[in-house]
């Protein structure tokens, strides 16, 4: 009796419950057997636990409705390099996810086309990818066709037909859900090898950014669930029941969750638009390409002092103030905007003073008129950064801007009497990046300046020559006609913030000097109509193919690497953190960026701390380095003296004779078998 007893205070293990809301001994009563999750015989369950309501329940038809047949499991061989030590064999380690069947237009072929779709970071590094059916234990053979790791997401493709059989493809929600939707993940999370279900509501739909190793990208939407997400639902999708739709449809890839001591039940999946919009660009160009990026840097207008100097009612609660152009974003929403300029209103939505605009179910800007309280607060509206309206959308679309533009704007003010007198302090336009280093924020963007305070030094007059033929063949008609022209000068100048000397700086980069202005900034309203432009610094990412060899080149004890993406760690925080070279645009197809990885410490070296490392290589012996081929000339040129290597971090002294003398015990400190990769000469 006692045994009894015991088991009849066990709960139910096949009650689809969430484990609360059940008591009594009609909860503890089991069912008369086991049934399949797809089963559907028309036998009536009698077991009493049918009639009491549970808090989170499945229905029989519900069960029958979901596209569980595909969903795969998705084993993952990786192959992890060592970026700090390219040199060295890479270690190998298994790991898991989840993905499933979509259908895609594959403009090459003119067909629709089946695929999976998973996490980026599921098969990242990945070198055997294996995919596993629901109904059978055959391992399928799996490559991939794309990865986006700016928005965390991979598409592959299997060849072996017989993994499609009976595969139908899960559809693509078409809008944001409202808050409290049911929501269903479904994946092969860690635990067992069956696939696993776990239910929950949509909590909000926010703003946030999905790249893979913190790897920086643009604000973009995101929604929240409290369904359970653990290691191994990566990839999954996430189901919900639409009234229009006769089977569940997809509401978003389960992508991440936190796991702070303070959060529970905290996921986040990549919504079912991203998703659409990565299948239609690797269908119509076999990739991915890109994020949309606003272009600018941005910074709040809620301090009332702030928003009175810039022309702003302080009772107000709207714009933002553009605190820099990047440099990356020409032709962009950049290259219309001025810094200085305070944005109100994109594509009609009001502009928040803390950088937050409200959208509607659809992904598009919502009018003020469409905004109530109730409907923010139950998901008719979502309020999201501004960056939002950017990153959704796609190649070429027009977005339309309310900017409040200063009035007397000092890039353009007046003219200079030329020559100028030496001692006078003028205004040198901003540096052209195609010529000068970009600046670089403490953001780690690259972004034009203002116009800098120079003080002229030298004036030298430029010498005139008549081009023409009838100049040529008349000395003295030649001479008269440079004579009667207007005379132009070239100024050498001082820029006395930090000391540098720009010589032959030409008339036309000179701007009349004016005090700043220490009152209200007078402005007014400018609309602009900008053209959408996708993030160019994600097209350059370069995702590591298995197998392959990394570039490096090794010299008295520093490693230059190519690799633009390196995640450097942080030894305070312990997380990954990227150098702010990944910003710097590309001026021509063989340039790279190339960094400092590391510095084994030897007699030739010693000294030089850790904290020169991840930075780019500007120059070396004084000139610009553009690619690693060209540093190992610059180098190997370098027989004696000292070899000088500026960094973005710092500068490196080395004397090359003691540096070529250590080079056979240097090689064997670092464990190499040559002190460069095998694809430089």
């Amino acid at each position: 009796a006692k045994r009894r007893s015991t088991m009849a205070d066990a709960p139910a293990p096949d009650l689809v419950t969430a484990g609360a809301g059940i008591s009594g001994p009609a909860a503890a009563v089991p069912s008369k057997r086991k049934r399949d999750p797809l089963e559907d015989d028309g036998t009536p369950d009698r077991s009493p636990a049918d009639f009491i309501t549970p808090v989170i329940a499945i229905s029989r038809e519900e069960k029958r409705r979901l596209p569980i047949a595909s969903v795969f499991r998705v084993d993952v061989v990786k192959i992890v390099h060592n970026w700090q030590r390219p040199w060295l064999p890479s270690e190998q380690h298994g790991s898991s996810g989840s993905g499933f069947a979509v259908k895609f237009n594959h403009k090459a072929s003119g067909t629709a086309r089946m695929g999976v779709v998973t996490n980026a970071h599921v098969v990242k590094d990945g070198a055997v990818i294996k995919l596993i059916r629901l109904d059978s234990t055959k391992k399928y053979t799996a490559t991939v066709l794309c990865s986006a790791v700016d928005i965390d997401l991979a598409l592959l493709e299997v060849e072996d037909p017989g993994f499609w059989k009976n595969v139908e493809p899960i559809q693509l929600g078409n809008v944001l859900p409202e808050l409290f939707t049911d929501v269903m993940v479904v994946g092969f999370p860690r635990g067992g090898r069956q696939v696993c279900m776990t239910k929950g509501v949509v909590s909000r739909v926010t703003s946030k950014g999905f790249a893979v190793d913190h790897f920086p990208s643009p604000a973009q939407l995101a929604i929240q669930i409290d369904a359970a997400i653990n290691p191994g639902n990566s990839g999954g999708p996430a189901l919900y029941s639409p009234k229009e739709h006769a089977k569940p449809v997809c509401l978003g890839v389960a992508t991440q969750k936190e796991t702070g001591l303070s959060t529970d039940n905290i996921g986040f999946l990549v919504p079912a638009g991203t998703v659409r919009r990565f299948l239609q660009d690797v269908g119509e160009h076999g990739d991915f390409r890109g994020v949309p990026s606003p272009g600018f840097l941005w910074t709040p207008l809620e301090n009332v002092v702030l928003r009175k100097r810039h022309s702003l009612d302080p009772d107000t609660n709207e714009g933002v103030l553009v605190t820099g152009i990047q440099t990356y974003a020409e032709g962009s929403v950049a290259t219309d905007l001025h810094k200085g300029d305070v944005i109100v209103e994109i594509d009609g939505a009001a502009v928040l003073s803390e950088g937050d605009v409200f959208i509607s179910r659809d992904g598009t800007a919502a009018k003020p008129g469409q905004i109530d309280p109730a409907g923010a607060a139950f998901g008719t509206a979502y309020q999201v950064k501004l960056d939002v309206l950017f990153s959704e959308r796609r190649d070429g679309e027009q977005v339309k801007l309310k900017v409040l533009r200063r009035v007397d704007n000092k890039d353009g003010v007046g003219a200079l009497a030329h020559p100028l007198d030496v001692g006078t302090t003028v205004l040198r336009r901003p540096a052209s990046r195609w010529r000068w280093e970009p600046q670089v924020t403490d953001g780690g963007c690259s972004v034009n300046g203002e116009p800098r305070e120079v003080t002229v030094i030298k004036v030298q007059r430029e010498a005139h020559r008549n081009p023409t033929d009838a100049a040529d063949a008349e000395p003295d008609a030649g001479a008269a006609a440079a004579a009667a022209a207007p005379a132009r000068y070239r100024y050498d100048v001082l820029e006395e913030e930090k000391g540098l000397v720009y010589e032959q700086v030409s008339e036309t980069e000179l701007l009349p000097w004016k005090p700043w202005p220490t009152g209200i900034i007078e402005r007014q309203m400018v609309e602009l109509d900008v053209t959408i432009r996708r993030l160019p610094v994600m097209q350059s990412v370069r995702q590591h193919q298995p197998g392959a060899s990394l570039s490096y080149l090794m010299f008295g004890g520093l490693v230059f690497i190519n690799e633009i993406w390196v995640p450097f760690s942080s030894s305070k925080s312990g997380r990954v953190k990227y150098p702010k070279i990944i910003f710097q645009p590309r001026i021509q197809e063989n340039d790279q960026l190339v960094t400092l990885a590391a510095i084994y410490q030897h007699d030739c070296n010693f000294g030089y701390k850790q904290t020169r490392v991840g930075g780019r290589v500007l120059r070396v012996n004084g000139k610009h380095i553009k690619n690693l081929s060209q540093l190992q000339q610059v180098v190997s040129g370098v027989t004696d003296g000292f070899l000088e290597v500026v960094t973005e971090n710092g500068k490196v002294v080395l004397d090359v004779a003691e540096c070529r003398g250590a080079a056979a015990e240097l090689l064997r400190i670092c464990n190499m078998r040559a002190a460069h990769s095998s694809d430089l000469a």
